[in-house]
């Protein structure tokens, strides 16, 4: 329903209001980036125990992990 609604009810908020349309865009735009900081400490506390998803870690090697395809030469 949001993919069918959204880009209607923002394209309206745009032309429709004009620039208190494109300050309100902003503003939730904003909100949603000052929200992300806390999201994500959020979810690296509840992660801790174990590697983050994608990362592949290394045998050997304590404390460090290291992203496939990093570039990284053997035994370096």
């Amino acid at each position: 329903m949001a993919r069918t609604v959204g880009p209607p009810a923002l394209t309206w908020l745009l032309l429709v209001w004009g620039i208190p349309g494109w300050l309100l865009l902003g503003a939730v735009l904003l909100a949603a980036s000052y929200g992300m900081g806390p999201a994500v400490c959020r979810a690296g506390a509840s992660h801790r125990g174990g590697p983050a998803a994608g990362v592949v870690v290394e045998a050997g090697v304590v404390g460090e992990a290291v992203h496939s395809g990093a570039g990284r030469a053997r035994g370096a």
